[in-house]
């Protein structure tokens, strides 16, 4: 049979695909999602070499993948979501060494990758979203093309030393990671990040990145992955990835209620943003951010002060919502190309020196800001005039 593409989505009643299903050798696609009473595929499963597109999704009683699943070998995109019984064993992707996408997010039972992971030279983006997981594999570093890393563990304690060799990681989201203290050193190496997003790391005191190190120890490729380096290992074996200046663009903090200081920062950032933040009392990393265009500090009820401000002289866009200690906004005058000014919500805020230069401000928002004081520069009555957008009180 010529068949291709099979979509089996919401057969909520189907318990198991029968034994022939092996002889479909020209299928390419398969959508299982929504079969909640499937348990298991067939053995024969590992006879759809041409299969490339796997997509399980709500399979809430599939306990486990075949034995024969490693033969696959075409297979490019595996997603695995919500297959809250489903186990795996380690040599799951057997012969399998092609896959570009991947999701293993919200299984339940799954608390280790499989170390082919590690040995998908083709993986472009990685979703783990939602999981038990307490480690990753120490390979991790040996997957040079993933670009988007997802990941969600309670569990998670560490990332493995060769995560700085991640040399193609665009963006990195870390979620519910409360394991997690902090990066490893070699999170600096990752020279083609892009982006970083934290959200609820609770234990995460202090966000420190302008001033990591190199990984220790070095490592040595080995098929397609890297291991340590031992003391017998040949020296020609050393693989050393060329270290260039870490370009992080956009940073996105939320709701890390143990976060209290963020020091440096590369001078790279264009967005940040440090949402809800409840103990953050510092930001020491503000001063020498030229290309910093939009600061979001909205929900850092502790925050007290802005440092540097006046440093930020590509700033478009500053907000500051509900941050209730905040007096004062010291250093606007310089920030030529301010466009939005959002202060709502800062009960104590007392003074916005300065703003009576910034001649590209179109938005303002002080609403609930009812110690705010108006000198200079005609006072309210002119920046109602000349602003698009005023809210005042």
């Amino acid at each position: 049979m010529n068949v291709q593409t099979i979509d089996l989505s919401s057969c909520s009643h189907l318990k198991k695909l029968p034994d022939s299903f092996g002889s479909l050798t020209n299928l390419q696609r398969i959508n299982l999602s929504g079969c909640s009473q499937l348990q298991m595929l067939p053995n024969s499963f590992g006879s759809l070499t041409n299969l490339q597109d796997i997509t399980l999704v709500n399979c809430s009683n599939l306990q486990m993948l075949p034995i024969s699943f490693g033969n696959l070998i075409q297979l490019k995109s595996l997603c695995l979501i919500n297959c809250q019984r489903l186990t795996i064993s380690g040599e799951i992707l057997g012969k399998i060494n092609t896959i570009e996408y991947l999701s293993i997010s919200h299984c339940d039972e799954i608390e280790v990758l499989p170390t082919q992971v590690g040995h998908q030279p083709f993986l472009r983006e990685m979703h783990l979203l939602g999981t038990r997981l307490k480690e990753l594999p120490n390979n991790l570093g040996g997957l040079t093309n993933l670009k988007i890393l997802h990941l969600e563990s309670k569990s998670l304690e560490m990332l493995p030393p060769s995560f700085g060799y991640l040399k193609s990681l665009e963006e990195l989201e870390l979620n519910f990671c409360n394991g997690l203290r902090g990066f490893p050193s070699c999170i600096r190496m990752l020279s083609q990040l892009r982006m970083l997003k934290i959200k609820e790391m609770n234990n995460f005191i202090r966000l420190e990145l302008e001033d990591c190190l190199p990984c220790e120890p070095p490592f040595k490729q080995a098929g397609g992955g890297i291991e340590t380096l031992t003391d017998s290992t040949d020296a020609s074996e050393v693989f050393c990835p060329e270290y260039s200046s870490f370009n992080l663009q956009h940073v996105k903090i939320e709701d890390c209620n143990g976060l209290v200081e963020v020091g440096a920062l590369p001078t790279t950032v264009i967005t940040l943003q440090l949402r809800s933040c409840g103990a953050l009392k510092k930001i020491g990393g503000l001063s020498g951010l030229s290309k910093l265009q939009m600061l979001n500090i909205s929900g850092c009820r502790e925050l007290e002060e802005l440092p540097s401000i006046e440093t930020l002289v590509s700033l478009e866009e500053l907000r500051a919502y509900g941050c209730v200690q905040l007096k004062s906004i010291q250093g606007l005058a310089p920030l030529t190309k301010l466009k939005q000014l959002i202060v709502s919500g800062c009960s104590n805020l007392e003074e916005l020196p300065g703003i009576e230069h910034l001649f590209s401000l179109e938005w303002l928002n002080t609403m609930d800001c009812p110690k705010l004081q108006w000198n200079g520069g005609g006072g309210e009555e002119e920046l109602r005039r000349r602003l698009k957008g005023c809210f005042i009180r």
